[in-house]
């Protein structure tokens, strides 16, 4: 069988690696949407600060609107200081979460269900 062929850490790599490529290969074709940039706004200018949480100096912003949170646009601050805010960029950070999404997804399936359905969950 194949899935008795590769250790199991060399498996769940396996399909990191094909998620990242796969994602990377369709990086450039489409921009932006506008849901996928909408939380930066908190991150230039903050205009309604209404929902936030004040630490020290700064507020720390919550919601951007009744129905969508900002907590996303954490990670992004310190992320858009060492690469410039692009499309690529918006999207790696994505792509990097995704794909530790579909490693995690294995390795919780390997350890409840075995090896074979840890295989065809993580494809």
């Amino acid at each position: 069988m194949v899935n008795q062929c590769l250790h199991p850490s060399l498996a769940s790599l396996l399909f990191l690696a094909l998620f990242v490529i796969q994602a990377l290969l369709l990086l450039p074709y489409p921009g932006l949407h506008t849901d996928e940039a909408l939380f930066s706004a908190v991150l230039y200018e903050p205009k309604n600060l209404e929902l936030s949480v004040p630490i020290g100096n700064y507020k720390v912003p919550l919601m951007l609107i009744d129905y969508l949170g900002v907590l996303k646009a954490l990670p992004y601050r310190a992320w858009f200081a060492l690469w410039p805010p692009s499309t690529t960029s918006v999207r790696v950070l994505v792509i990097t979460v995704g794909a530790l999404t579909v490693w995690l997804f294995f390795k919780f399936l390997e350890a409840t269900l075995g090896r074979r359905a840890a295989w065809f969950g993580a494809l």
